[in-house]
């Protein structure tokens, strides 16, 4: 219910306040003394918000904001309007609503809809007033006046509302639902046409798996030609050493007649009671004695180096049946590359992405494969090595 009408610089009224009584209520007065704005033109714009132009502004202003606040049972609802005259020309400025209250609150920039929150404050429409020169209600109105008021009332306006809203959705979602249905076709002959892509993926797995061997491969030769580096030291020791053993096969003769000479001596020398020989003798005894040490010494060097080389001889034969495997495995990975470069040619597409490719890229991708092959090449640890097999 209505309480309380206030206008401020709302057409002939600067500032106005009508309370309102339970039951009738009656505004008279003299001709143009604002009856009708008051009643109903005041009170239409703050349900309605329309009409939406400057025109009811008070003329004694030229720029400036009229203000209908109207009282009801649970609240204070207000509609402001500000408006600014430019070259005689009056603008609507700013249009809003205010809810007065504890919890109160502003609306603006809502054009021609008035919130809904305000609606319900509000709690009125056109068929709770009545204009002086309008028609006997549901009396004297045509038949259409009359059921558009009964639909009014009765809210079936909402309802035609929520089918005419239900309707919309269902014909949405019905486009929805058969473009759904398309992209799944779509989908499905896309999976058709990309079933190759697993037998791809395998054989991907199986280069990877393959270039895997090959790195462990490489890391053998290269433990192989450091094995193949310190035997080709160990030749150049062995031959450093022959001359030190063709010397050594020469004092091992002067030793062993110098032995043989000693014991001439020493069989002749027990004939005699005392020892009068000459103490040159023993020391050259002595000292034939500490160079057959050294001389064995370097023997048991030799005999282990000889040992050493026999243990690399056997390394490189390991090496030459790794180079034979090495060679067999570069084979089955030129046929895994070819046959991986054939299934991206059936399917177009990349294997990593699943984007379009093209054959210049499947090239460049059987290029980068295959380079891989020439990069394995046998190992020669010496440049100038001859027959290195055969040593």
């Amino acid at each position: 219910m209505l309480k309380k009408l206030h206008l401020e610089y709302f057409q002939g009224h600067e500032d106005t306040t009508v309370e309102f009584t339970t039951g009738i209520n009656a505004i008279i007065g003299a001709s143009q003394a604002g009856k009708s704005a008051l009643a109903n033109r005041a009170l239409r714009m703050l349900m309605s918000n329309k009409p939406l132009g400057p025109k009811y502004l008070n003329r004694k202003i030229k720029s400036g904001a009229f203000v209908v606040t109207g009282e009801f049972d649970d609240h204070v609802v207000s509609l402001r309007r500000e408006i600014k005259t430019t070259n005689s020309v009056r603008k609507v400025v700013k249009s809003e609503y205010n809810i007065i209250g504890d919890a109160g609150y502003s609306y603006s920039g809502m054009g021609q809809e008035i919130p809904e929150e305000i609606t319900k404050c509000i709690n009125m429409s056109a068929l709770n007033v009545q204009d002086q020169q309008d028609p006997h209600f549901l009396i004297t109105g045509t038949a259409g006046e009359m059921t558009l008021a009964i639909n009014e009332i009765l809210k079936t306006d909402q309802y035609d509302d929520w089918i005419r809203v239900a309707s919309t959705l269902i014909k949405d979602q019905g486009q929805e639902l058969q473009e759904t249905n398309k992209q799944i076709i779509t989908v499905e002959q896309e999976l058709e046409r990309l079933k190759p892509v697993d037998k791809l993926v395998e054989l991907w797995k199986e280069i990877a798996d393959i270039g895997i061997e090959i790195e462990n491969a490489e890391q053998k030769l290269t433990s192989i030609s450091c094995i193949l580096d310190a035997y080709e030291e160990a030749e150049k020791f062995v031959l450093r050493l022959k001359p030190n053993i063709q010397a050594l096969d020469v004092l091992m003769t002067e030793l062993n007649k110098n032995i043989e000479q000693t014991n001439t001596m020493n069989l002749t020398l027990a004939v005699y009671e005392k020892y009068t020989t000459d103490l040159s003798l023993e020391n050259l005894f002595s000292r034939g004695v500490s160079e057959l040490d050294e001389l064995m010494l370097e023997l048991e060097t030799i005999d282990k180096n000889i040992i050493d080389n026999t243990y690399k001889i056997e390394i490189l034969n390991e090496f030459i049946k790794l180079q034979q495997m090495l060679k067999s495995t570069n084979g089955v990975y030129g046929q895994r590359v070819s046959a991986y470069v054939e299934a991206i040619g059936h399917t177009d597409r990349c294997p990593t992405c699943f984007s379009s490719i093209t054959p210049a890229r499947i090239n460049r991708i059987k290029k980068n494969l295959t380079s891989i092959l020439h990069g394995l090449t046998p190992y020669v640890p010496v440049k100038n090595r001859k027959n290195w097999r055969e040593k």
